[in-house]
């Protein structure tokens, strides 16, 4: 083995060994801190510098859906009272009625209002003014009903146990209604067709007779 094999193999082995403290000190130094993969730690980020445009808006109009999925799930069912379309048109309210429309259409447009304002970014005090005055009225809204039910029903169950029955009462009769119209609708298109039909048949049988007189 000549001399400039030997100091080849060293030069070779010492390369590899400080190859190996070289990745031996980058994997400590990784698991450590982390410095190695991120030399630069990252900025903290601000709530209310980044997301309150967003999650301000978007809250507010979540709680408006809510409350309005309870008003016709749960309050509407329960009231005893019926309001048309034409007393909203005529104005003839209970004035506790009329000041619950009125706040819940004042909270709708306020959040109509945020929904256009969704934006990244912080949120200034128009904004932060629209979202409780929004919320607050909606709540005091549903408050007013909620304490109207109460007070009608603390004492009288059985009057809640009707006016249940009555509700899901209606709503069969009028699922039942609305098939019974759909099958009449169908047997009188039938007999349309049937008397259409017989109609045709008696007229080409004519058709076949005057055909063969004239033969």
């Amino acid at each position: 083995m000549s001399l400039e094999t030997v100091k080849c193999m060293t030069d070779v082995s010492e390369a590899a060994a400080t190859a190996k403290i070289a990745w031996e000190i980058a994997y400590k130094t990784a698991v450590d801190d982390g410095s190695a993969i991120l030399p630069d730690p990252l900025p903290p980020v601000s709530f209310d510098d980044e997301c309150a445009g967003v999650l301000w808006p978007q809250n507010s109009i979540c709680f408006f859906l809510t409350a309005q999925f309870l008003r016709k799930v749960v309050i509407a069912p329960l009231s005893p009272s019926t309001t048309t379309i034409d007393d909203v048109m005529s104005l003839n309210l209970p004035k506790k009625v009329q000041v619950g429309m009125v706040l819940v259409t004042l909270s709708g447009i306020l959040n109509l209002y945020q929904f256009a304002y969704l934006k990244p970014g912080p949120v200034n005090g128009g904004l932060v003014a629209t979202f409780f005055i929004a919320n607050i009225s909606l709540a005091v809204a549903l408050f007013m009903e909620v304490i109207t039910l109460i007070m009608i029903y603390w004492n009288d169950k059985e009057a809640l146990n009707l006016n249940v029955r009555k509700h899901i009462h209606v709503h069969k009769r009028e699922d039942r209604s609305s098939r019974t119209s759909g099958e009449s609708e169908t047997d009188n298109e039938r007999g349309l067709t049937n008397e259409f039909g017989g109609r045709m048949s008696r007229e080409l049988k004519g058709n076949e007779l005057a055909f063969g007189d004239a033969l």
